[in-house]
């Protein structure tokens, strides 16, 4: 248990030094790394990719076709 809790913590902590990093980057850089982050979520070989059309389902509610045509056409 000490090791999950420690790798979320490390987790947390990384969140919040890119949270601050984002904060004082450029806009166009945030632009950059949003249309990366949306293109690796709707790329269904990608882990990210994987991961939604996974985890999406099952937390959401949804049905896996919902899942993609959601993240087809709002992202």
């Amino acid at each position: 248990m000490i090791g999950r809790q420690e790798t979320a913590l490390e987790q947390i902590c990384a969140l919040e030094a890119a949270g601050s990093a984002l904060r004082t980057s450029r806009p166009e850089l945030i632009a950059e790394h949003l249309a990366t982050a949306f293109e690796r979520l709707l790329d269904p070989a990608h882990a990210l990719g994987r991961q939604a059309l996974e985890r999406l389902p099952k937390s959401s509610g949804l049905t896996a076709p919902m899942v993609r045509w959601a993240l087809n056409h709002t992202l």
